[in-house]
């Protein structure tokens, strides 16, 4: 028993018998830091856990709790990859219901097409004795002076018809509506992105849905209105924030052919900041030169563009009475004349200077006006001057943003939205009353009226700090 004890390799038991000093307690030490000094392994981490809290009957076990959490995230992964795809279905929904609706379609189309022709050879499609040649070559019935008063901007997406016969005019006209809709989807899509890159909400889908289901959307591509592409080009300008000059020109030009939808967006823009200004202002001056040389062939094309706006305004379909806006509004309230169309005038004034005040004094998050300032630019377009029931279509851009909001904001525009969004419930509603079309137009134009106020005090209320940027707009989650 002399040799030292590294030496001694005898069992542990027979060493402890031979001392007399071990105690009990000992022993128990020894053999409890054997034991601690194996590895411990994945076998018996389990066990021990399983010792120490023991798991209940009706409880999972932990590896299943994990796996159904798995396959829980999993799921929700695939759903939000499959957001982008509602706004689609939404598109294939308008573009069927305006191709397969039954009546007179594509009417405003013929106008776009002799513009088009008289473009073409030459001529002025504002010189109504051209104008009435080229129409009786290709169709039979009557055409009234002033029917087509678009600004010479129109000359990008009516000169191509021009160039074919009326069938293949027509199809192509179908779609570059289709193209301009989809156009649009895919730059409001973009805004959402850039406001809020970090979410994948199913709200701004369903508001960008939403917004392309308008009653407006189907109902410009039956008619063969221009109201989708304008509406693109608008929204390019707001996108391109004054960069890429060779598609910030056309997009001015398209955009200016209806300048009673399109002014908000564009003056809006072009008073913004410095370095944006002085682009915009340069790019609308090379399509200013544009217009006036597709108004050159006329020999008095100023004569013939004024006239044919004014003969346009006295169509019976262009009356007060017949479209939506304020000016109807005041009308009915027996405010008409010059006292209805200076408060116009005054209050679209005011909005504008509303807007641009609150986009100079909040800087717009990636050069992109914030959603409430972005809102008003699609919607007091009628403080001006009133707008057709198709013209709702301008309104897509809005719904859009207003995806970006809180859900207490979305709930206060959803129930006047609804009404813009489908004109047919406030016409059976009118003919259950007994009431006339004069009366739907002008719950039409209250409910317009009411969204307008409500994202004016909006912007007002985000760019004076009374509103953080997280309860007003912060991209849900």
């Amino acid at each position: 028993m002399g040799g030292s004890p590294k030496d001694d390799h005898r069992p542990d038991d027979d060493r402890l018998a031979d001392d007399a000093t071990v105690t009990p307690h000992r022993v128990l030490a020894n053999d409890w830091s054997r034991r601690i000094s194996r590895p411990l392994t994945h076998a018996r981490a389990s066990a021990m856990l399983t010792r120490m809290c023991p798991v209940s009957s009706d409880a999972k076990p932990v590896s299943a709790q994990t796996s159904g959490d798995q396959e829980t995230h999993s799921v929700r992964r695939v759903l939000r990859r499959l957001y982008p795809v509602i706004p689609f279905l939404a598109i294939l929904y308008a573009f069927l219901r305006g191709t397969f609706a039954q009546g007179p379609r594509d009417i405003d189309t013929r106008y776009f097409f002799i513009a088009g022709k008289a473009w073409v050879h030459g001529e002025s499609p504002y010189d109504f004795s051209c104008y009435q040649t080229l129409w009786h070559q290709y169709f039979s019935e009557n055409v009234t002076s002033g029917v087509f008063a678009y600004l010479p901007g129109s000359i990008l997406y009516a000169a191509p018809l021009g160039m074919l016969d009326w069938p293949e005019a027509r199809a192509l006209f179908h779609w570059m509506n289709l193209a301009a809709l989809l156009g649009i989807v895919l730059l409001c899509l973009r805004y959402t992105r850039s406001m809020a890159p970090a979410s994948r909400s199913l709200p701004r889908y369903l508001w960008l849905a939403f917004g392309v289901a308008i009653g407006g959307v189907p109902g410009t591509i039956f008619t063969g209105q221009s109201t989708l592409m304008v509406c693109l080009a608008a929204l390019a300008v707001v996108m391109l924030h004054g960069r890429y000059l060779l598609l910030l020109v056309p997009a001015i030009l398209v955009a200016s052919s209806k300048p009673q939808l399109t002014a908000p967006a564009l003056i809006i823009t072009a008073l913004g900041e410095p370095l944006v200004r002085r682009r915009i202002w340069l790019a609308g001056a090379i399509a200013v030169g544009i217009s006036v040389l597709a108004i050159l062939p006329d020999a008095m094309p100023f004569t013939h563009l004024s006239g044919s706006v004014l003969n346009n305004a006295s169509l019976g379909a262009n009356t007060s009475a017949n479209m939506i806006g304020l000016g109807p509004l005041l009308n009915a309230v027996g405010l008409s004349g010059v006292y209805g169309r200076v408060l116009q005038l005054l209050a679209f004034l005011f909005a504008l200077v509303l807007v641009v005040w609150s986009m100079l004094k909040i800087r717009p998050v990636g050069s992109l006006p914030m959603p409430a300032a972005g809102m008003a630019c699609f919607t007091i377009m009628g403080l001006a001057y009133p707008f057709h029931e198709y013209d709702t279509a301008f309104l897509i851009p809005m719904c859009a943003m207003l995806g970006l909001m809180s859900f207490r904001r979305q709930m206060v525009l959803l129930p006047l939205l609804l009404v813009l969004s489908r004109p047919g419930l406030i016409e059976l509603a009118s003919r259950v009353l007994g009431r006339t079309e004069m009366f739907r137009n002008r719950v039409f134009g209250l409910c317009w009226l009411l969204a307008t106020v409500t994202i004016l005090w909006w912007t007002v209320v985000d760019s004076s700090g009374r509103s953080s940027r997280a309860t007003a707009w912060a991209g849900q989650s």
